[in-house]
Formats: C-alpha cells, structure tokens, sequence
C-alpha cells in the first residue's frame, strides 16, 4: 500500500520541503508537511479522553485513538487522542512512521518557544527554538540555560528581545546553533559576537560598539574563534550615517582587490530556511575587501553598506581566492 501510495503521489513528494513538529504558541504539537508552495497538517496531538467518534490505528505497532478534526479549515484532519503519559510515545510511533514511509529523502524539524519542558528525542530531526520575550530574572536565565543543556544542540535559535544586557557563559550549548537570528536592543543579549560557534549568524540590534564589530574581525583573523562560522549579517539600526566604513576597514586590516578586476561572489545555502518559501541562499556579497585568517590563509569577504556589514568565509586561501579573478 505504501509503495502505491508513493507511486501514485510522485510529484507531490518531491515537491515536500520538511515536515514540522511545531510546538510554538503553547499550543500541543501540530505536525504540518511544508511544500515548495503551501502547506498541510497531517497531524494533531491533543491530550484529551478518546471520544465515541474515535477510531484506532496501528502505528509503528503502538494503537492509537484517533479522530477527525471539525474544523473545517484544516479539511478534517485527523487528531490523535492521548492521555499526558502516552504523549512521547505516540509523537515517536507517528514518527517512526515517517521514517519508514519517506526515510531521510525529507528533512524534519522541531520547532518550539517552551523551554519549561524539555523536546522529545527523534532521530534525524534538527530542533529549533524561538525566544520572543524574557524577563532579567537570574531563575528565568537558569531555567532557559538548564533547557539548552539538556537538550541537542539547536539547529536555529531565534531571539526577539527587548531587553538589557543578560550573558550567557560562554561554554553554553546556546551558542553552538547552527544559525542563529537575533533582533534586539542590545548586542550583548546574546553575545554572539563574542561567543558564537555555528555556522550561519543574521544580527540585527539598535545599539552596537564598533569597536566590537572591529574585534569580532580581528579575533577570527588569528583563528582564535568561530572556526565553523561561514556567513554574519548584521544591521545596527542607531547608526543614522551609516557603518563607518573607513574605520572599520583600517581596524580590522582589511586587503583590497584590484579595482580593475571584479571580485567573486560570496553566496551559500541557508543552513535553515524559516518558510517554505524562503530564499534558499544567503545574501551575495560582491565586495573588494577581504580579510585573511592567519592559521590557514582562508579568505574572508567584507561588504559594508549603510547600516548593514556583511562576512562571507570562503574555503579557498588567498592565492585561490585571487585567482578566481584571473
């Protein structure tokens, strides 16, 4: 049946972008297919009695009550029925089926904004979380830091914050996401400029030192951090001139391409797409300034417009980085 149901549904699957757990909104988990246009829920798992219009289905071996939604803008999909101490088993039987249905040829995630209860542990599934508000208090801190340790390093970490300075420790899972965007007053909430180990980091803050963007360059210049990082864009929304390029460019060393040549153009694939549609790659940088790490001689490109500073790392040296230019 699972073979017909692929056969029939060729160009549907190919078309299947991720699928879901999502957890954010307080809401018990909705497991959602995300296509390269639009989305369905498959999904809902709601903790409640099994009713008289429920019917059961064997999943991965485990029975399981379900029944159809009313809503009729979901299109009656079905919701399974559990009690609180069922939950886990039954997200790992759903998902279990997945597997066994689709194997790795669709990516799935977790996505969630509770850090009070810690995420259910599936296999080949990349987990994100989204802060949209938190107060100072040192308990809400520990409570959120005890929740990143305790679970898999995040694929994606989202802050929205408007709040002053609060510090993580610099050893925290916190900042090992993969990608990490952050929208903020202050820049040292996180520091990520200071502590980040992912790959991808999109910053955007009111307030931001120079002398921090300006640090931030020079310590990966001696590779004494961000060894994985790939691709920074930050915007400083203060700056009402714009970044002052001269400044940083002089503090940081930067090399210049000959301006008769045209530089090559830095771009990547997204380590994690928010939407469906989103662009798939990060912004191109065109730039004739770069940098060069000095334990390897990897080249950086630097692109500084308006408020914006663009860092794009390269895996070439600055001999093969030149040479693309010939």
């Amino acid at each position: 049946m699972k073979e017909l149901i692929k056969s029939s549904q060729i160009a549907r699957f190919k078309s299947i972008v991720h699928i879901a757990y999502d957890c954010t909104g307080k809401d018990q988990p909705k497991i959602d297919v995300f296509y390269k246009e639009g989305w369905d829920q498959i999904v809902r798992v709601v903790e409640e009695v099994a009713n008289t219009d429920s019917f059961q289905l064997n999943v991965s071996g485990k029975l399981i009550d379900f029944r159809l939604s009313e809503n009729v803008y979901l299109r009656n999909s079905p919701i399974a029925s559990v009690v609180p101490s069922q939950k886990e088993s039954v997200i790992k039987s759903i998902h279990e089926y997945f597997l066994g249905f689709f194997g790795d040829s669709v990516k799935y995630r977790w996505e969630t904004d509770d850090w009070e209860f810690l995420l259910v542990q599936l296999q080949n599934v990349s987990y994100c979380f989204r802060i949209d508000s938190i107060n100072s208090g040192v308990a809400n801190i520990q409570q959120l830091e005890h929740f990143v340790a305790s679970n898999p390093v995040f694929k994606r970490i989202e802050v929205y914050a408007r709040i002053d300075t609060i510090e993580f420790s610099p050893e925290s899972k916190f900042y090992e996401a993969e990608s990490m965007k952050v929208d903020q007053n202050e820049h040292t909430f996180p520091e990520v400029l200071r502590h980040f180990q992912g790959r991808h980091a999109f910053i955007r803050c009111r307030y931001c030192e120079i002398s921090e963007l300006i640090k931030f360059v020079n310590k990966w210049k001696t590779g004494g951090a961000f060894q994985k990082l790939e691709y920074l864009k930050i915007r400083i929304r203060s700056v009402d001139e714009g970044l002052p390029q001269d400044e940083i460019l002089n503090g940081i060393g930067a090399k210049y391409v000959d301006a008769a040549k045209s530089p090559p153009t830095h771009v990547l694939p997204k380590v994690y797409l928010e939407y469906s549609y989103s662009k798939p790659n990060t912004d191109r940088i065109n730039s004739h300034t770069y940098v060069v790490r000095e334990t390897d001689n990897h080249v950086a490109s630097i692109r500084i417009f308006g408020k914006t500073l663009w860092f794009g790392v390269w895996n070439k040296t600055e001999d093969q980085f030149l040479g693309m230019m010939d």
